[in-house]
């Protein structure tokens, strides 16, 4: 924020003119009101400190910076004059761990005459370096991981080790020779124990080492070995790909396999070096056959390496053809309200028992909901999009798609096997939003509220028909033809304002037309109401041009 002056002499001056006018006379002005600055930040270093204030609108205001050791009066040294408009100023004569105390005045020269503000205040500080922070403390395969960013005011770090956080038990586990970014590994720990870190950075100053506070305390846990989750088996052309979620803290996994499953028959097949490697390829697996596949991962605490349990076995039949699932094109996007997309689902080498689960955002659309009209509509109100299956255009191994847009969105379409979850596409569908979002709503109001005042003109004359006195009907009737008449012209004028656009489209041709219908329907029994004389004949027209249209 910037801070404004209030000057007394321009206010004065501004009335002078005024007054002047009058014949008035005015006296001088009086001194320029020079506000305090406000210090809005005080940083140091082991040799620097920086202070900042906020800026002033007045680009001819310079600032005067002092310095005291104990900020009493007499004891302030002025340090500099700084360029007009400047925010802040850094001294960098001061010595290691000294504390000292500044203050900033702002000074401006206005028509000769000088004009100092107050002091902005005293602001303590302590040089040295600023606590660093650990930009990792976690749990590895090996021990617990450090790792640090660089600090271009530090010349290394030192890092420490306590099994209790307490004052008084921390003991120097490292010392870092280097302010560039770095990592550590304690391997020294224990399984069930718990220990604490942190981390100082450190200068060297003429012979003397400075070192920051320290940062604040990290708790590591050293928990057991954790059993790898998630286990997948999938056949595929160059082998059988075994995978499961990552476990954090481990050094890496003992991978198994087994043709029965039973206990004694399990045999290693491989071991990874990283807690990364989730997947495994066992290209000895023989085509045809059933094979179980099982995980350990590990830790190597203290030289000696600590297995977990035995992940969920899981099975599969190494298949001799691998079936594949693929969308073409995976991704589209929508450009017009009415567009439909088509897109290529293609499905191979799947068994004559085999089938596929498709769903749209996830959520399962089975043959159930699609030939459940409610629910299929329930359902897709939540969707952007649908898909229709263009039989005509399909193949035994391609399904010819149509994406329907429904409104402004992103979603996906998922088609997966029904029994290799890991076998599967997406197709990514992008609908952004037009301006015939917007207008559709509307035009669909009015043809709503057009067709429903035609209904019932279309009850009113009917009842006329059959009443003694006509005239209440009739009138009520051609008020409800007219206001269907303005509702129908509203949506039309809408909605022909697209037709440059949107014309090539089948689903705009058929709401042009249902608009187009309905209004000449209400026009046509207007026409037969308009007659100065109306007869039942002239009803029964007009009762027939509204059915005309309704009753299809």
């Amino acid at each position: 924020m910037k801070k404004k002056l209030l000057s007394v002499l321009s206010i004065v001056m501004v009335l002078l003119t005024v007054v002047s006018t009058f014949a008035v006379a005015v006296s001088a002005a009086e001194p320029v009101e020079v506000p305090a600055p406000e210090v809005t930040k005080l940083s140091a270093t082991c040799t620097s400190v920086t202070i900042k204030w906020e800026e002033y609108n007045d680009e001819d205001m310079t600032f005067l910076v002092y310095r005291s050791a104990t900020g009493k009066a007499g004891t302030w040294k002025k340090l500099a004059q700084t360029k007009a408009g400047a925010t802040s100023y850094t001294d960098k004569t001061v010595a290691p761990g000294k504390t000292y105390v500044y203050t900033v005045k702002a000074y401006l020269v206005f028509d000769g005459t000088k004009y100092l503000s107050d002091m902005s205040g005293k602001h303590k500080i302590k040089t040295g370096l600023e606590k660093p922070v650990f930009a990792l403390c976690g749990n590895g395969g090996k021990g617990v991981v450090m790792k640090w960013d660089a600090r271009s005011d530090a010349s290394g770090f030192i890092i420490y080790k306590s099994l209790t956080g307490k004052a008084g038990s921390w003991s120097r586990l490292k010392v870092i020779n280097s302010g560039k970014a770095g990592s550590y590994t304690d391997s020294k720990v224990e399984i069930g124990k718990t220990y604490y870190y942190c981390i100082k950075a450190t200068k060297t100053i003429g012979g003397t080492l400075y070192a920051s506070p320290s940062s604040k305390a990290y708790k590591m846990v050293i928990m057991d070995v954790a059993v790898p989750q998630n286990l997948k088996a999938i056949a595929k052309k160059d082998g059988v790909v075994f995978s499961f979620d990552k476990v954090l803290g481990t050094a890496g996994y003992a991978i198994y396999r087994s043709e029965t499953g039973k206990a004694k028959t399990w045999t290693k097949i491989a071991m990874t070096k990283s807690n990364n490697s989730t997947a495994y390829t066992d290209t000895t697996a023989e085509e045809g056959k059933i094979y179980y596949y099982t995980a350990k991962s590990y830790k190597e605490v203290n030289g000696e390496r600590k297995y977990s349990e035995s992940s969920p076995k899981v099975r599969i039949m190494n298949l001799a053809v691998v079936p594949e699932i693929t969308f073409e094109p995976a991704t589209i996007e929508f450009k017009d309200y009415f567009e439909t997309i088509k897109v290529n689902l293609t499905i191979k080498n799947m068994d004559e028992d085999d089938d596929v689960v498709i769903s749209i955002d996830g959520n399962r659309i089975t043959e159930e909901i699609l030939n459940d009209e409610e629910k299929l509509a329930e359902l897709t109100e939540k969707f952007c999009f649908i898909y229709i299956v263009d039989e005509k255009a399909s193949t035994d191994d391609t399904l010819a798609l149509e994406i329907v847009r429904l409104q402004p969105g992103e979603g996906t379409l998922k088609v997966e096997h029904s029994r290799y979850s890991d076998i599967y596409a997406v197709l990514t569908v992008k609908c952004p939003e037009v301006p015939y979002d917007k207008d559709a709503e509307k035009i669909i109001a009015d043809l709503d509220l057009g067709v429903e005042a035609a209904l019932n003109a279309e009850n009113l004359l009917n009842d006329a028909i059959d009443a003694e006195d006509k005239t209440a009907a009739l009138d009520n009737a051609i008020k409800q033809l007219k206001a269907a008449d303005g509702y129908l012209a509203s949506a039309k004028g809408l909605n022909d304002s697209y037709k440059a656009d949107y014309d090539k489209y089948e689903d705009y041709k058929t709401i042009t037309k249902l608009i187009d219908d309905c209004a000449d329907a209400v026009k046509d029994a207007l026409d037969d109401l308009s007659g100065e004389t109306i007869t039942d004949s002239n009803i029964k027209d007009a009762i027939r041009e509204l059915a005309t249209f309704l009753e299809a």
